[in-house]
């Protein structure tokens, strides 16, 4: 019963989505698209997917309830990213790991900031790959100094994903009397658990196991784009599709209002 609720409320919800954005246009799109190329963008959306999957089995702790239960999360996930506004959907994660038993709400909402962060390195990865391939000048750097720069952002970012758990614990130890002097022990124990997790994280090769799934998807995710452009008739080079659309999906991890005036899907 609560899956067929969950099923009506989806395509009452698509149904007032393509009616609000104008259906009968969209079906006359649709119909005139290239439905070979519109087959195989649908293909490589939805093995963009299954990346997105792998990748939080990856950072996940327990591993529990199987693949095809944290499929239905992702996909939930990703559809309440889209619905509602200021990134409140990705609490959705959390929530939904915890309610389907894969996880626990900490691990859930560790394994989804990490997630966040490979992505936007992944982004900023393709883009910058992009920019010099196309020689294009960003404020008035040549695509030459692009790669330095990007190395030494993506260093820092690998330096600070492995010192966090370090971090965490240190606020805790330091806050410990403020927060035993408000009551708020719990809160003590949630950072702790979260510290603990990022510690775990950082040991072994799941950040690099992770962050190769996260170019995996996103590898797929611009196939995607590139491929509906092409059904569509736009016909663009692949790197001048990246460059088009890494702009809408770096603003999609900005918070507040500033990032739901984009979407990637």
């Amino acid at each position: 019963m609560k899956r067929l609720l969950f099923l009506l409320l989806s395509i009452a919800l698509v149904a007032v989505l393509v009616w609000k954005a104008g259906g009968l246009r969209i079906l006359q799109v649709l119909h005139d698209s290239n439905p070979d190329w519109l087959a195989l963008g649908i293909v490589t959306y939805f093995v963009s997917y299954i990346g997105r999957t792998l990748r939080f089995r990856c950072l996940l702790r327990q591993k529990r309830g199987g693949f095809g239960r944290l499929v239905q999360v992702v996909c939930w996930h990703n559809f309440c990213n889209l619905i509602l506004p200021a990134r409140t959907g990705e609490l959705s994660f959390v929530y939904l790991v915890r309610q389907r038993k894969l996880d626990t709400a900490v691990s859930g909402l560790s394994a989804l900031l990490v997630s966040r962060v490979f992505d936007l390195s992944a982004v900023l990865l393709f883009l910058s790959g992009a920019l010099v391939v196309r020689q294009v000048n960003v404020f008035g750097l040549r695509p030459s100094i692009l790669w330095p720069l990007v190395f030494v952002i993506l260093a820092t970012v690998a330096v600070i994903l492995t010192r966090f758990s370090a971090l965490l614990t240190w606020v805790v130890e330091t806050s410990g009397p403020v927060l035993h002097f408000l009551h708020a022990t719990r809160l003590s124990e949630k950072l702790r658990e979260a510290a603990s997790e990022f510690r775990r994280m950082e040991s072994g090769a799941l950040y690099r196991r992770g962050f190769a799934w996260t170019l995996f998807l996103w590898t797929f995710q611009f196939l995607t784009f590139y491929m509906l452009m092409l059904s569509f008739g736009v016909f663009f080079s692949f790197w001048e599709v990246v460059i088009g659309s890494a702009a809408a999906a770096m603003a999609c991890f900005l918070p507040g209002p500033v990032g739901s005036f984009w979407r990637l899907e």
